[in-house]
């Protein structure tokens, strides 16, 4: 899951001149799905998703105009992660976001306008995985360890053909 807020100062809104002061507010709660591969390395990963949710574009003026809409969302994510140590991995992500067709007013004068958000981020960070499996150690072999049980000695009866002594491995 996942919660997001952004804010943007706004000089124009949909081909006009905003009024005064005016900012761009929205909030977006997404459920998201990443897969994370091991790029042949215990260090190294790659991490490709996506999400859907909601967004809550609101736009607001000096003169005390509010808009604001509840559009659907989604997004694509990518990263690359390093593994710092069994729990904590250095991670470098970019994402795109959409909300599409959000309807928002600029004044009370004129009708709502559709408008599409897109956005593209690229976030540095740590991620915690808490419920990491621990490393797992292979065991030594006897012969890097130095003891090896002696091979149990066995005692055999071997029959020869007449006038013959071959002994072969089996």
């Amino acid at each position: 899951g996942e919660v997001g807020y952004r804010t943007n100062d706004v000089d124009v809104f949909s081909g006009k001149r905003a009024t005064g002061d005016a900012t761009l507010e929205e909030w977006s709660g997404m459920v998201n799905a990443v897969y994370d591969f091991n790029l042949n390395s215990e260090k190294w990963g790659l991490g490709l998703g996506a999400g859907i949710g909601i967004d809550n574009p609101r736009f607001k003026d000096s003169s005390g105009h509010d808009s604001n809409d509840k559009v659907f969302a989604f997004q694509g994510i990518a990263g690359l992660t390093y593994r710092v140590n069994q729990h904590w991995d250095l991670m470098l992500n970019y994402r795109y976001f959409n909300a599409a067709q959000a309807e928002l007013e600029q004044n009370a004068n004129v009708g709502p306008r559709e408008i599409d958000f897109e956005k593209h981020s690229v976030t540095i960070g740590f991620r915690y995985g808490y419920d990491e499996p621990p490393v797992i150690v292979q065991p030594k072999t006897c012969e890097e360890l130095g003891n090896c049980p002696k091979p149990e000695v066995k005692q055999f009866i071997v029959f020869f053909g007449w006038n013959k002594c071959n002994i072969t491995a089996e």
